[in-house]
């Protein structure tokens, strides 16, 4: 069973001000925002080495490539944006 309520339903137990449910909503879209882009930059760095490694590189390879140049990533990270990509 499923049941939706309004905002102002779920922020009155708590005592919290409905405006601060959407400053934070407004806020954190900008945080969003960022780290979409980031991704996009991101999966081009993934794809690049994909297709340098004649598509044979997977995620464990290409993440220890990324370490290889520099760039501290965590693993879960290359294969969520990865994962994004192929979607």
């Amino acid at each position: 069973m499923t049941t939706t309520h309004g905002v102002a339903f779920l922020c009155r137990p708590l005592k919290v001000p409905r405006s601060s449910f959407f400053h934070a909503r407004l806020a954190s879209a900008k945080t969003r925002a960022a780290r979409q882009t980031a991704d996009e930059a991101f999966a081009h760095e993934i794809t690049a080495i994909h297709v340098a490694s004649r598509q044979t590189y997977g995620i464990p390879r290409t993440h220890a490539e990324l370490r290889r140049v520099g760039q501290r990533v965590n693993r879960e990270r290359v294969a969520r944006v990865s994962a994004e990509g192929t979607g």
